[in-house]
């Protein structure tokens, strides 16, 4: 037995392959391998693009959610992603507004719980934009549309006054809250100043 597997084995040396067979060979070899690390990847792939898919279909359907619903949560997440990734925090007041207002109109009855979550978002640009003077800035011009937009809501939407004049009042409170951070900045500006001097 081990004289026939050393004849074969010399058999097998002995064979000489142009540089073509060769080069055949190896691009053949080449091909099987990529070909089963492709196969591996192929099924992770597949599935990232089926979550992303899916992910993205939550987050656009969550978009349509009204307060109060299953989704919701996810529109108010996917909100402050936005702000934060965009630097632009009072996306988040905006879009609670434009909900109270929508709700105003087609579901009263979620009017409360839209409120609560305005408040909220209220409470959170406030301490996002605290320390910055050009979110601030952005921020009160914001609140001045949002004032807008609830004083023609509270227009078009008498039965849902009261409940909008609520809001309206904490934006103004939001405004005005603004309004003294910034006097109190500036005035802490101006001394700091006369003490360099």
């Amino acid at each position: 037995m081990k004289n026939k597997l050393a004849q074969y084995k010399k058999i097998y040396w002995d064979i000489k392959l142009s540089d073509q067979e060769v080069d055949k060979s190896w691009r053949q070899l080449q091909w099987k391998i990529g070909a089963v690390q492709y196969f591996y990847f192929k099924p992770v792939a597949a599935f990232l693009v089926s979550l992303l898919v899916f992910l993205t279909g939550i987050v656009g359907l969550a978009q349509a959610a009204a307060p109060g619903s299953t989704l919701y949560q996810v529109k108010v997440l996917s909100d402050k992603v936005v702000a934060k990734v965009s630097g632009k925090p009072e996306i988040n007041t905006e879009r609670r507004a434009q909900d109270v207002i929508e709700v105003s109109k087609s579901r009263p009855a979620m009017l409360p719980e839209a409120s609560k979550q305005y408040k909220q978002a209220l409470t959170e640009t406030e301490q996002a934009v605290e320390q910055d003077k050009v979110h601030q800035k952005q921020f009160s011009n914001s609140l001045d549309k949002q004032k807008q937009w609830l004083k023609e809501a509270i227009e078009e939407n008498p039965k849902s006054k009261d409940e909008l004049k609520q809001v309206l009042q904490s934006a103004q409170s939001a405004k005005e809250k603004l309004n003294k951070e910034k006097v109190k900045n500036n005035t802490q500006d101006n001394k700091s100043k006369k003490n360099v001097h």
